[in-house]
């Protein structure tokens, strides 16, 4: 960059400047030697009035996402709480926003606001006002999408215990549509930040317009433009990772090795750092994992669902992928449901296919998550009937989380005794079931055996 002629200007506006001492005197300011350094003198006259437009850039967007997360909010339950006139009003209103540009929202509440309701605003006002309610009915879809993703069973729950409507929604609907609607909520956070130069055309002396005003004062754009580009990079991509990142598991302390490979974390030259997707996916593949509840995927029949991951990440044939599922399907009793929608299923039969899901990786290491509790009774023993014979013919480790007692006696190398959150006690089963050390380990077998 050649910044020589930005400092030039700078110097000639200055006070002070026509008492340099000659041609070559050594005009000083802020510790910078004009002669010697005169890139490093043109930056730091730039960054001051970069730095005053990204805080009203800053401005601009918390007070923006503020208005736009609680008029979404508003609106999304308006729409759900089907109330005739407000419901449709707020469609409406929201099918038009979305329909028209920002710019042309922008002119109407600075230039008709002002003459046809006689509400006057400033300019940075106005430029928050219409962030605001432009995103709101973006993220009113969000909120919209998590509230009819809370399941049926919170609804019930709070109706079985008299909850009142209002608190229903307060403290139960709610905290859980927001938790899931965190991901999108921070993407629209992002790129309001991004729209925010649009502001300009009102007056607004955002980050952009004071690259604009430096440029126009120095004659040269490059510069300026380019420090702001970093400023929005600087900003814009860390919140792009943060957001990617909301809503999952972490590890906080501890790693879980795999093989002699690490999941949770990897090598970058004699550290060990939190592992990256990419690396997180590498080590997954050899990881499979059965549900509590199934989380099949209710959009694909049986057959695609144990093969939509083969063909997908592994990259095997697609005939070779539904080749492999009918066996495994075959393996665990339900060879002909292929092509059944998952809807169709009991619990039973659903968690056999998803335990075939899930062999169908090939892994090293199969994850039983309460695999048995959410079915009925007489559907039990068929599931581990199929387990049984997983652990009995293949020569994948299985980690399963159970109070089946008799099931884990009977299969399982090592047994581990968990209570709140910590491992009370742990050894081989006949030891660990015959001859328990710990009270807390004696007072569970004793309830459950007892009970079984």
């Amino acid at each position: 960059m050649q910044l020589t002629p930005i400092y030039r200007h700078y110097r000639s506006t200055l006070p002070g400047h026509a008492a340099q001492s000659g041609g070559r005197g050594g005009f000083r300011r802020a510790g910078v030697h004009s002669s010697s350094n005169p890139a490093a003198a043109a930056i730091g006259h730039i960054l001051p009035g970069l730095l005053r437009g990204l805080e009203v850039t800053l401005e601009a967007t918390v007070l923006g996402s503020l208005v736009a997360f609680a008029l979404g909010l508003v609106f999304a339950v308006v729409r759900l709480v089907r109330v005739p006139v407000a419901s449709k009003a707020v469609w409406l209103f929201v099918e038009f926003i979305r329909s028209t540009p920002l710019l042309v929202q922008l002119y109407f509440v600075y230039f008709v606001f002002p003459s046809a309701l006689g509400i006057r605003m400033s300019s940075l006002a106005t430029g928050v006002v219409t962030l605001g309610v432009h995103y709101a009915t973006y993220t009113s879809e969000a909120y919209r999408a998590g509230i009819e993703s809370v399941p049926r069973g919170q609804w019930e729950a709070a109706t079985a215990l008299s909850l009142p409507r209002l608190r229903v929604w307060t403290s139960v609907i709610i905290p859980q549509a927001i938790r899931r609607a965190l991901p999108a909520l921070g993407n629209y956070v992002v790129s309001m930040l991004k729209e925010t130069p649009v502001l300009l055309t009102v007056g607004v002396l955002d980050l952009v317009g004071q690259a604009d005003t430096i440029g126009s004062n120095a004659y040269r754009y490059v510069e300026p433009f380019t420090i702001a580009g970093l400023l929005f990079l600087l900003l814009s991509y860390p919140s792009s990772v943060l957001v990617r990142r909301l809503g999952l598991e972490r590890v906080d302390e501890g790693t879980i090795l795999l093989g002699g490979d690490y999941l949770s974390h990897m090598r970058r030259g004699d550290r060990l750092v939190p592992a990256s997707e990419k690396h997180l996916r590498t080590v997954r593949k050899r990881v499979g994992m059965v549900f509590q509840h199934f989380n099949l995927f209710p959009n694909m029949n049986v057959l695609r669902n144990i093969t939509e991951a083969p063909v997908r990440v592994l990259g095997l044939p697609k005939a070779e992928a539904e080749q492999r599922a009918r066996e495994l399907l075959d393996m665990v009793g339900m060879s002909d449901c292929a092509d059944s929608a998952t809807s169709q299923l009991s619990g039973g039969q659903q968690q056999r296919v998803a335990i075939a899901r899930a062999l169908a990786m090939r892994p090293d290491v199969l994850l039983l998550d309460e695999v048995t509790s959410a079915l009925d009774p007489e559907l039990i023993g068929g599931v581990l009937g199929v387990l049984r014979e997983i652990a009995g013919n293949t020569d994948i480790t299985m980690l399963c989380v159970t109070h089946e007692m008799r099931f884990a006696q009977d299969i399982s190398d090592r047994v581990l005794m968990f209570d709140q959150g910590q491992v009370v006690e742990e050894g081989p089963p006949g030891k660990l079931f015959s001859h328990p050390a710990q009270p807390r380990t004696k007072e569970f077998l004793s309830a459950v055996l007892d009970r079984g």
